[in-house]
């Protein structure tokens, strides 16, 4: 027994009786304490206050039945009770148990000596009917709180049958299919699943049919009733019954339509980004914050060794074809990016790749960086460069063969030009008397063309020359270059009787030959060509940061549109200035000396008529930088 103390509550009219039941409860029961009271008033008093362990109520009592002091109902009492009578007869036992009793005693001899364990077997009872009562509440909170939990569920949750048949749909499940609850408790799973999805639908609930599983877990499209279809992530429970099949399933259904939609454009962008790194010609690659391979497109992979770019992830620079110092120095590279946070561009870096092709690379790098702005690894590209190298080196081979035979070709023919020029020149004035005019003629073309050809070989030389030159780190004043190349060109300028007007003109770090090569060559074609029109020549230039611009300008004829693509060809010269005097290199070493300092030249039409010939240089601010030598290329 409980060792707590059993309040009893005796209802009983007789005071000889209670005395008696008194004196044979507390001889054999421990620790109860016993209640007296004679009528139903005084019992209903009593237990308005409070319930007692046990009530032993006679059925008759002055006042009237002491059945009237039960709930009628023994599922509904509120404390155990047992009835006494005087008599027993099976009309008053079915009446006191009717009314909620525990148990029925016939007032006996043998019944006031038992009475100990009665009311020890009615306590237990009681525990029993209170134990059953509260896991029936228990029981009923938990499928109350489900209910809640169902209905108000922003998931949809459905109870399906073991047919697949739907027994129960809260309003998200109704609201996310487009049924009503109504018209899903006619239905069946297979009709509202994708008919793709069916086969593998029927898979999971015959897994959990057999009991081979106990939850699923997939994703699966669903048709609405008005016909379009709608993804949704499905979980699936089975509620066995005693026999351990299932009793009915609950289901889970999260709508995923919005996020499959984003996965399955994330997923073909990805597709189209890997296709297109795949096919562009540059090498690419990214690396974590320790140089470990992330991914690469096709062509790096191919150059790498790897049959894929996925064989790539994982590994590091010492893993790959190359040689070991150039794992080194793709390392050391890598951590300075990292480290300064800082790209490094047109690094020209050696590779032995997978094939044995010993190639060279222009390769960028540059940090990557994460939604803090955390440096979290590095993107990069190259691009083979091998055959531009070797086609660079032979270029640079080329022009240098080239400069040396144009030099030498016209230093040589120059030295017997000068005495054959010379000759020509004392024969015409020492024989003048002796020759006919034909012969004078002749010495007189054989001069000329002598000097023609001596100027020729003058501008081969300059042009083999252009580049051999240092970038001076002072800026040359163009001013003092136009003044002096319009004062070597003084007779040139009056005898064409032009006038020239000269702008400002800006700075220049340029060596001043080849300064006075452009100018001379610009302005002296303008006075040559176009200068006898009566307009002004006009000489001027301006800086827009490390870009300089140069013009010449005159208001002659011009030059037809058809030529101007051409007029800076080696010895071309136009249908115009075949009657001018010149030997149609002028044009060329302007621009050559043009594009050896980043630059152009062209040609165009002057508003009203002539031509403009513009000069562009690039002359970048020093930066606290050395300044290379600049050798022709």
């Amino acid at each position: 027994m409980n060792r707590e103390t059993i309040h009893i509550l005796l209802v009983e009219g007789s005071e000889t009786h209670a005395a008696r039941i008194r004196e044979v409860l507390e001889s054999g029961l421990n620790q109860i304490k016993l209640t007296v009271v004679q009528n139903l008033a005084e019992a209903r008093t009593r237990l308005s206050e409070s319930f007692p362990s046990l009530a032993i109520i006679n059925f008759l009592l002055p006042d009237g039945k002491g059945i009237e002091l039960l709930p009628g109902d023994q599922e509904a009492a509120a404390y155990p009770a047992v009835i006494m009578t005087n008599r027993g007869d099976e009309q008053t036992a079915v009446e006191a148990m009717k009314a909620g009793a525990l148990d029925y005693v016939v007032k006996s001899v043998a019944a006031l000596a038992d009475l100990p364990h009665i009311v020890e077997r009615a306590l237990r009872e009681w525990t029993r009917i209170a134990e059953r009562r509260r896991a029936e509440e228990a029981l009923r909170e938990s499928e109350e709180r489900f209910r809640s939990f169902f209905e108000a569920a922003a998931a949809g949750m459905v109870t399906i049958s073991p047919e697949g048949r739907f027994l129960e749909a809260n309003e998200a499940f109704c609201g996310f299919i487009g049924y009503s609850r109504d018209e899903l408790l006619n239905l069946r799973v297979p009709e509202i699943t994708h008919p793709d999805d069916l086969e593998r639908t029927a898979k999971n609930y015959w897994l959990l049919g057999n009991g081979r599983s106990r939850v699923i877990h997939y994703r699966k499209r669903l048709l609405r009733r008005d016909g379009s279809i709608v993804w949704g992530h499905v979980s699936v429970a089975s509620v066995p019954s005693g026999d351990g099949l299932p009793r009915y399933y609950i289901g889970l259904v999260q709508d995923i339509t919005e996020s499959k939609r984003v996965q399955d454009q994330i997923r073909e962008s990805k597709q189209m980004l890997q296709l297109v790194l795949d096919y562009i010609p540059q090498h690419v690659f990214w690396k974590d914050r320790n140089s470990v391979y992330l991914g690469c497109n096709r062509n790096f992979a191919r150059a790498a060794g790897m049959e894929t770019p996925r064989n790539l992830v994982g590994k590091t620079d010492y893993d790959l074809a190359w040689k070991r110092e150039e794992a080194d120095f793709y390392r050391e590279c890598d951590r300075r990016v990292m480290e300064a946070d800082t790209p490094e561009l047109h690094t020209i870096e050696p590779q032995l790749q997978a094939s044995g092709k010993q190639a060279w690379l222009d390769c960028n790098k540059i940090p990557l960086h994460d939604g803090e702005g955390r440096v979290v690894g590095i993107l990069g590209t190259f691009e083979d460069i091998t055959e531009r190298k070797r086609a660079e080196k032979a270029l640079v081979e080329a022009n240098r063969e080239l400069d040396a035979f144009v030099y030498t070709v016209s230093h040589d023919l120059r030295t017997p030009l000068t005495p054959i020029i010379g000759y020509a020149e004392v024969l015409q004035e020492t024989c003048r008397d002796r020759l006919d005019e034909q012969s004078l003629d002749c010495l007189a073309e054989i001069k000329s063309h002598g000097r023609k050809m001596l100027a020729l070989m003058e501008d081969l030389l300059v042009l083999a020359k252009v580049g051999h030159v240092q970038r001076p780190t002072e800026p040359v004043d163009l001013n003092a270059v136009v003044e002096e190349a319009l004062a070597d060109m003084g007779s040139l300028i009056a005898e064409a009787e032009v006038v020239t007007e000269k702008n400002p003109l800006p700075g220049l770090r340029m060596p001043e030959t080849l300064l006075t090569q452009i100018f001379n060559n610009l302005i002296g074609n303008a006075v040559r060509y176009a200068g006898k029109e009566g307009s002004p020549i006009e000489i001027g230039g301006e800086r827009r940061g490390d870009l300089v611009r140069l013009y010449v300008r005159d208001h002659g004829p011009g030059i037809p549109q058809e030529e101007r693509s051409r007029i800076f060809e080696v010895f071309y010269r136009g249908a115009t200035d075949k009657k001018s005097p010149g030997t149609g290199v002028g044009l060329a070493t302007v621009q050559k000396i043009s594009r050896l300092y980043g630059g152009r030249a062209w040609v165009e039409e002057t508003p009203g008529g002539g031509s403009t010939f513009w000069v562009e240089l690039m002359d970048p601010e020093l930066r606290g930088l050395s300044v290379p030598n600049l050798l022709v290329v």
